[in-house]
């Protein structure tokens, strides 16, 4: 019989760990989802800052070029930038 109670304490005390383990394991997916969240949403904020540094620099440079020039010279800033993001990518991913 005193074999039979540890038995059910050896297996009642598996659980309870179990059960914390699942509480902690909730808890560690919730915070991972919040930052998958706050990720997200500063990336929408950095391409809307983006979009905005670019369409002031087409409107400043509107005052004093042709619409087609401007435009061209935006797609030039923004293809250099993105060149050095990629390289910056590429040598940290290396």
């Amino acid at each position: 019989m005193k074999i039979l109670t540890e038995l059910f304490n050896i297996a009642f005390k598996y659980l309870v760990v179990l059960e914390v383990e699942k509480r902690i394991f909730r808890k560690l997916i919730l915070r991972v989802i919040w930052v998958i969240v706050f990720v997200i949403v500063t990336f929408i904020l950095i391409l809307t800052a983006i979009f905005f540094l670019f369409a002031g620099i087409y409107q400043y440079f509107i005052l004093y070029v042709s619409h087609a020039a401007a435009a061209i010279f935006v797609f030039l800033i923004a293809s250099l930038l993105a060149t050095l993001s990629a390289a910056v990518v590429k040598l940290h991913v290396r």
